[in-house]
């Protein structure tokens, strides 16, 4: 992410940070498993994690699933219950990015306004790219 000194270094332009979305196999920035187990099947999933929290149990209905039954519920009340989950599928991430003009210095290379812009360019674009949401401020 190095770019020549000189108006790069002070500037910004909106051209640079779109083309930063090429770069963002460059950085990993998500974790991806190395190995998949045979066993796991050939989906994969663009959830990380479980993704699922319990919500509630409630009396079993005709057409719920019967492997989500209850049984510690059920065998108290003696009558069926089921488990219901509440799926977790939206990640948002917020990027913050200052630019005030205690980051207007740096070294020989860019400004620290530069290389900030630039690092919420790059999480922003590796967002996008895993389906996130994002939101910001400059």
């Amino acid at each position: 992410m190095s770019s020549p000194a000189g108006a790069n270094a002070i500037h910004l332009d909106l051209a640079e940070l779109i083309e930063m979305r090429h770069r963002v196999h460059e950085v990993p920035l998500f974790s991806t498993p190395a190995r998949r187990s045979p066993l796991i099947g050939l989906h994969h999933s663009k959830l990380r994690g479980r993704g699922v929290d319990f919500d509630q149990v409630r009396v079993y209905q005709a057409g719920d699933d019967v492997r989500n039954i209850d049984w510690r519920v059920t065998a108290r009340t003696q009558e069926p219950h089921t488990k219901l989950f509440h799926e977790e599928r939206e990640r948002p991430i917020f990027i913050l990015a200052e630019q005030s003009q205690r980051l207007f210095f740096g070294s020989g290379q860019c400004f620290k306004s530069v290389l900030a812009a630039r690092a919420a360019a790059l999480v922003g674009w590796a967002a996008l790219a895993h389906n996130d949401r994002i939101g910001g401020l400059v």
